[in-house]
């Protein structure tokens, strides 16, 4: 896949949240990490940050699980729901790992999203699957 110039880069305590120039807002963790209700309202807070700077409403989401070690209810409520609509219009979950596959397949199971939402092993069928949405403009 063609190399892409980085736009925006937030750092938020537990992890970050950037976009390239394809205006798919990317987000992950840092290893082993526990996701709390406040991970959760900082990620979206700067995926919302993302989005604005390019002139964006929502867009699509590309969420990498690899380094989760746990997702707490509240965390799964938020990323599930009305809050997450509001910046984004499909999320494409990316796992490589056994703790990944567990935390994806629980989140899903569990929680009914509002937009949607889907399982990948690798990111180039995740981000073509996210390019079927189109993001909404300012």
């Amino acid at each position: 896949m063609e190399q892409e110039q980085e736009q925006e880069l937030i750092l938020t305590p537990h992890g970050r949240v950037w976009m390239f120039d394809d205006n798919i807002t990317r987000t992950s963790f840092e290893p082993h990490t526990i996701i709390t209700r406040e991970d959760a309202i900082a990620h979206l807070e700067a995926g919302g940050l993302c989005n604005q700077k390019r002139g964006l409403k929502r867009s699509t989401l590309l969420v990498y699980l690899s380094n989760i070690k746990q997702l707490s209810r509240e965390a799964r409520l938020l990323f599930s729901g009305s809050e997450t609509l509001k910046i984004s219009i499909a999320a494409a979950l990316l796992i490589n790992s056994p703790m990944g596959k567990v935390i994806g397949n629980f989140f899903l199971g569990l929680n009914k999203s509002e937009y949607p939402i889907k399982l990948f092993l690798n990111e180039e069928d995740a981000i073509k699957w996210l390019r079927t949405f189109k993001e909404e403009k300012l």
